[in-house]
């Protein structure tokens, strides 16, 4: 789920039995743990914290727009540093080293019939292997952060599929920067939330 809602890090082998026996679940491999992963958890003797993180985490993040045939028409690759399973910031990196695992999944979807967006999320593990765990066929919610850095997949999207027009290559920004991703407060009107649970659509205010 969101920010890492309804995920849990198994550390025994009793846990483990438990969460099966539930049923409903699923278990997955914990991608690069840290050496001693229970010393970065918290005292909960003293209650359950509010707000956790283990640490620092970050991940490398692929966007592609791939077409009918297969192919990839346009991609951008970023590393995402999270805290607490949400985004903080994304630094831009170079695509090419990982174009082969882009289009692979991309062949692989496009013989499933995809086409259109595709996010691929990578854990490099220890031995230097990357390993792709999390395939997202939309946009994203770093969309509007990866648009900051000149790469408008929205409109590359629309332009290619509509009008038929290929995009230029995407260029990486001519010096060293990031997208710093704050979170901000915002006022919920019920009767806007009344609106989008009635009419399926949200109206923007000011």
């Amino acid at each position: 789920g969101h920010g890492s809602r309804g995920v849990s890090v198994v550390h025994t082998r009793r846990q483990a039995l438990a969460l099966l026996d539930a049923g409903g679940l699923m278990l997955q491999e914990f991608l690069g743990p840290a050496p001693d992963l229970a010393a970065g958890l918290p005292d909960f003797r003293f209650g359950t914290p509010l707000h956790f993180a283990v640490g620092w985490q970050s991940q490398l993040s692929l966007m592609a727009i791939v077409d009918r045939a297969g192919e990839v028409v346009a991609r951008y690759a970023v590393r995402a540093f999270l805290v607490g399973g949400l985004e903080t910031r994304i630094v831009p990196v170079d695509p090419t080293p990982f174009d082969s695992l882009t289009q692979a999944y991309a062949g692989a979807l496009a013989r499933l019939g995809f086409a259109g967006p595709l996010n691929i999320q990578c854990h490099r593990l220890a031995d230097g292997s990357l390993v792709a765990f999390e395939l997202n066929a939309r946009f994203t919610g770093s969309t509007s952060a990866r648009r900051c850095l000149g790469f408008n997949e929205v409109a590359i999207a629309l332009d290619y599929f509509l009008e038929g027009q290929r995009p230029l290559p995407a260029v990486l920004p001519a010096e060293p920067c990031y997208v710093a991703k704050p979170l901000a407060d915002q006022v919920v009107r019920e009767a806007d939330v009344r609106h989008l649970a009635g009419t399926g659509k949200w109206t923007r205010r000011p």
